[in-house]
Protein backbone atom coordinates (compact mmCIF):
# COMPACT_ATOMS: atom_id res chain seq x y z
CA UNK A 1 0.00 0.00 0.00
CA UNK A 2 1.31 3.23 -0.80
CA UNK A 3 1.24 6.00 1.59
CA UNK A 4 1.04 9.76 -0.08
CA UNK A 5 3.74 11.96 1.82
CA UNK A 6 3.55 15.65 2.65
CA UNK A 7 5.07 16.52 -0.81
CA UNK A 8 2.88 14.27 -2.87
CA UNK A 9 -0.30 16.02 -1.44
CA UNK A 10 1.24 19.39 -2.54
CA UNK A 11 1.85 18.19 -6.01
CA UNK A 12 -1.63 17.14 -6.63
CA UNK A 13 -3.08 20.32 -5.15
CA UNK A 14 -0.98 22.19 -7.39
CA UNK A 15 -2.18 19.64 -10.40
CA UNK A 16 -5.90 20.19 -9.49
CA UNK A 17 -5.14 23.72 -9.45
CA UNK A 18 -3.94 24.35 -12.82
CA UNK A 19 -6.39 21.80 -14.28
CA UNK A 20 -9.21 24.37 -12.58
CA UNK A 21 -7.56 27.35 -13.15
CA UNK A 22 -7.60 26.04 -17.33
CA UNK A 23 -11.03 25.20 -17.10
CA UNK A 24 -12.22 28.96 -15.76
CA UNK A 25 -9.72 30.22 -18.45
CA UNK A 26 -11.74 28.36 -21.19
CA UNK A 27 -14.88 28.84 -20.42
CA UNK A 28 -14.02 32.64 -20.22
CA UNK A 29 -12.41 32.71 -23.38
CA UNK A 30 -14.58 30.03 -25.51
CA UNK A 31 -17.67 31.79 -26.04
CA UNK A 32 -15.77 34.84 -26.73
CA UNK A 33 -14.30 33.22 -29.68
CA UNK A 34 -17.24 31.65 -30.99
CA UNK A 35 -19.99 34.84 -30.41
CA UNK A 36 -20.97 36.40 -33.86
CA UNK A 37 -20.79 40.02 -34.56
CA UNK A 38 -23.69 42.15 -36.41
CA UNK A 39 -23.39 44.63 -38.08
CA UNK A 40 -26.49 47.27 -38.26
CA UNK A 41 -26.68 50.32 -40.72
CA UNK A 42 -29.69 52.58 -40.56
CA UNK A 43 -31.26 53.47 -43.83
CA UNK A 44 -33.71 56.20 -43.67
CA UNK A 45 -34.85 59.64 -45.63
CA UNK A 46 -31.62 61.05 -45.71
CA UNK A 47 -30.23 57.96 -47.63
CA UNK A 48 -33.23 58.16 -49.66
CA UNK A 49 -36.11 56.34 -48.20
CA UNK A 50 -39.69 58.27 -49.21
CA UNK A 51 -41.00 57.84 -45.55
CA UNK A 52 -39.48 56.87 -42.01
CA UNK A 53 -42.36 54.50 -41.27
CA UNK A 54 -41.31 51.38 -42.73
CA UNK A 55 -44.01 48.90 -43.11
CA UNK A 56 -42.55 45.65 -44.07
CA UNK A 57 -39.23 44.27 -45.98
CA UNK A 58 -38.77 41.29 -47.75
CA UNK A 59 -35.45 40.40 -49.97
CA UNK A 60 -36.22 38.39 -53.21
CA UNK A 61 -33.81 35.89 -55.00
CA UNK A 62 -31.33 38.54 -56.43
CA UNK A 63 -30.78 39.89 -53.26
CA UNK A 64 -32.64 43.25 -53.70
CA UNK A 65 -33.99 44.28 -50.51
CA UNK A 66 -38.23 45.83 -50.96
CA UNK A 67 -38.71 48.02 -48.30
CA UNK A 68 -42.77 49.54 -48.05
CA UNK A 69 -43.15 52.89 -46.22
CA UNK A 70 -46.19 54.90 -45.98
CA UNK A 71 -45.03 57.16 -48.80
CA UNK A 72 -44.55 54.51 -51.19
CA UNK A 73 -42.41 51.32 -52.49
CA UNK A 74 -38.71 51.51 -52.44
CA UNK A 75 -35.68 49.08 -53.38
CA UNK A 76 -32.25 48.98 -51.89
CA UNK A 77 -28.99 46.79 -53.80
CA UNK A 78 -27.03 47.23 -50.90
CA UNK A 79 -25.65 50.54 -51.99
CA UNK A 80 -28.73 52.65 -53.66
CA UNK A 81 -32.35 53.53 -52.70
CA UNK A 82 -34.92 53.80 -55.39
CA UNK A 83 -38.50 55.04 -55.27
CA UNK A 84 -40.71 53.03 -57.33
CA UNK A 85 -44.23 55.47 -58.23
CA UNK A 86 -47.14 55.54 -60.22
CA UNK A 87 -45.16 56.58 -63.17
CA UNK A 88 -43.48 53.25 -62.88
CA UNK A 89 -47.12 51.79 -62.40
CA UNK A 90 -46.98 51.39 -58.86
CA UNK A 91 -50.26 52.12 -56.79
CA UNK A 92 -50.65 55.02 -55.10
CA UNK A 93 -50.13 55.52 -51.44
CA UNK A 94 -47.96 53.77 -48.81
CA UNK A 95 -46.77 50.15 -49.25
CA UNK A 96 -48.55 48.40 -46.54
CA UNK A 97 -47.32 44.48 -46.77
CA UNK A 98 -45.06 42.96 -49.19
CA UNK A 99 -44.94 39.50 -50.65
CA UNK A 100 -42.73 37.16 -52.56
CA UNK A 101 -44.81 34.73 -54.31
CA UNK A 102 -43.32 31.11 -55.72
CA UNK A 103 -42.19 32.02 -58.59
CA UNK A 104 -40.19 34.97 -56.89
CA UNK A 105 -42.44 37.96 -58.02
CA UNK A 106 -43.02 41.13 -55.69
CA UNK A 107 -46.65 41.78 -54.77
CA UNK A 108 -46.84 45.09 -52.95
CA UNK A 109 -50.54 45.82 -50.48
CA UNK A 110 -51.23 49.75 -50.58
CA UNK A 111 -53.26 51.93 -47.81
CA UNK A 112 -55.50 52.46 -50.10
CA UNK A 113 -56.48 49.14 -51.19
CA UNK A 114 -54.37 48.77 -54.01
CA UNK A 115 -51.97 45.86 -54.97
CA UNK A 116 -49.02 46.54 -57.58
CA UNK A 117 -47.12 43.59 -59.14
CA UNK A 118 -43.56 43.05 -60.37
CA UNK A 119 -42.17 40.27 -62.33
CA UNK A 120 -38.82 41.50 -62.42
CA UNK A 121 -39.51 43.90 -65.34
CA UNK A 122 -42.36 45.96 -64.93
CA UNK A 123 -44.97 46.90 -62.44
CA UNK A 124 -48.90 46.13 -63.45
CA UNK A 125 -51.76 47.49 -60.75
CA UNK A 126 -55.01 45.56 -59.40
CA UNK A 127 -57.84 46.51 -57.28
CA UNK A 128 -59.79 44.08 -55.52
CA UNK A 129 -63.24 45.77 -56.63
CA UNK A 130 -65.24 48.89 -56.88
CA UNK A 131 -65.76 50.58 -52.94
CA UNK A 132 -62.74 48.28 -51.47
CA UNK A 133 -60.20 51.11 -50.08
CA UNK A 134 -58.80 49.65 -46.98
CA UNK A 135 -55.29 49.19 -46.20
CA UNK A 136 -53.81 45.59 -47.86
CA UNK A 137 -52.35 44.35 -43.81
CA UNK A 138 -51.29 41.07 -45.23
CA UNK A 139 -50.66 38.47 -48.25
CA UNK A 140 -50.44 35.15 -48.66
CA UNK A 141 -49.58 32.38 -51.99
CA UNK A 142 -50.96 29.44 -51.13
CA UNK A 143 -49.60 26.11 -52.10
CA UNK A 144 -52.30 25.57 -54.27
CA UNK A 145 -52.18 28.55 -56.19
CA UNK A 146 -54.69 30.70 -54.48
CA UNK A 147 -53.84 33.95 -53.22
CA UNK A 148 -55.31 35.71 -50.01
CA UNK A 149 -55.21 39.37 -49.19
CA UNK A 150 -56.65 40.87 -45.56
CA UNK A 151 -57.30 43.96 -45.48
CA UNK A 152 -57.89 46.68 -42.57
CA UNK A 153 -61.73 46.63 -42.57
CA UNK A 154 -62.97 44.80 -45.90
CA UNK A 155 -62.20 41.28 -44.12
CA UNK A 156 -60.09 38.70 -46.22
CA UNK A 157 -60.15 38.64 -50.01
CA UNK A 158 -59.04 35.89 -51.99
CA UNK A 159 -58.34 35.21 -55.67
CA UNK A 160 -56.56 32.44 -58.18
Amino acid sequence: MHTLLRGDCATVSLRVLRCVHLMIVALLVVPQATAQRYFFENIGVQQGLPASKVYAVVQDGFGMVWIGTEAGLASYDGNTILNHGTQEGVAPTGARSLLLDKEGHLWSGHLDGGITHFDGSRFRTFNLGTGMNSAITGMLHADDGTFWVSTAGHGVFRFT
